[in-house]
């Protein structure tokens, strides 16, 4: 995450409002060691002193395994 650059552009005014949108922590640990979960972004915008800031960060979750879906028929090959 690129809290050091969201921080330049509260405190020069060029943004007013931030919002980061990252995977819960539940879902992060399904998604590759690269890409940030919530715990991640609240420890870097701690760090990039963001907390008095309009930062907003939402947390995205997985609703859960659905029904199974109904085997389908394969074709058959023509001889």
């Amino acid at each position: 995450m690129d809290m050091i650059h969201l921080h330049a552009a509260f405190r020069d005014g060029r943004i007013d409002v931030g919002i980061v949108i990252v995977p819960c922590d539940k879902l992060g640990r399904f998604l590759t060691d690269r890409g940030p979960c919530m715990s991640d972004a609240k420890r870097h915008a701690s760090a990039a002193r963001l907390e008095d800031s309009s930062l907003a960060l939402f947390g995205i979750e997985h609703d859960g395994a659905g029904p199974a879906l109904a085997k389908q028929a394969k074709k058959t090959p023509r001889t």
